[in-house]
Parts: structure tokens; sequence; C-alpha cells
């Protein structure tokens, strides 16, 4: 019943009506608990098969979302990025930004540097963290929510 329960009790030990920053979302299990505790929460996940897994959960568990903030943005201050994943855990992502991606990403995946393929890649919008919050000024910036459900 608990995924990651280190980081989990962390999470549950919150003061109440906190705001909660997901970075890297991933599936949502973080941005989903802190939601279900009743916490405000706003989510960065740039992997688009993970953010329409995350938007099934939403929708399989009406009224969270009134309370979530998801941005399908990877949080760099570089430009023209790159997030991929090997065939074997595509829901993982490893970033890489600038002119040596493909062997960025076959070194940091364990292949040669003529295997490419063993990674899936798409191309992701950056931006940065104070962008979207102004630490310190109790502003969050307000952001037209799409709805998650139909």
């Amino acid at each position: 019943g608990v995924w990651e329960p280190r980081e989990s009790a962390i999470i549950e030990d919150l003061p109440r009506d906190s705001l909660f920053v997901d970075v890297g979302a991933n599936l949502g299990w973080h941005s989903l608990l802190a939601l279900s505790l009743g916490h405000t929460v706003i989510a960065f996940e740039p992997m688009e098969a993970n953010v329409q897994l995350l938007k099934h959960s939403l929708c399989l568990n009406p009224g969270l979302e009134e309370n979530l903030e998801l941005h399908q943005v990877a949080l760099t201050d570089m430009r023209d990025c790159t997030i991929g994943a090997s065939h074997d855990n595509i829901g993982d992502g490893i970033l890489v930004c600038g002119r040596e991606q493909a062997a960025a990403f076959a070194a940091s995946l364990g292949a040669g540097s003529d295997d490419a393929s063993a990674v899936r890649r798409e191309s992701v919008v950056t931006g940065r963290l104070d962008y979207y919050l102004h630490v310190g000024q109790v502003c969050v910036r307000a952001h037209q929510r799409e709805r998650v459900c139909s």
C-alpha cells in the first residue's frame, strides 16, 4: 500500500495545507499522496507518457486535480534538451542538453556510443523553477488549468 516509504513518511508529516513541489513527478505517487492529504501541489514532469499516466490517476481519484498545477516541463536553465530512457524502463528519464546529446545518452545508459538505439528519446519543453514560483514572496504564478478528465 505504500511506494517509497521513507519519502512518503516525509510527505505525511508535512504541516497542514503545505505547498508541495514535485520536480520530476514521474507517475505522480508523491503528488497524489500530497493531494490526498489536502496539500496544494505544483508538479513538473516532462515525459509525455508519465504525464498521461498521472492524468489517468487523477481521473480515477476525482477532486484531487483541484489542488494540482501540473506542468509538462523539464526544469533547467538550458535549451535544446532531450530526455531519454532505456527500453527496459521507459518512465525513468535522463535529461541531456546541448550538442553532445547522443553520446551522453549512450554513455549514461551503459551502451556503446554506436548503440544510441538503446534509448527512447523525446524533445522536451524546458523552463526555470523561478518562472513558476517566487520563493519568499508567497506568490505562485496563476496558470489556466486544463481539464484533466472529460
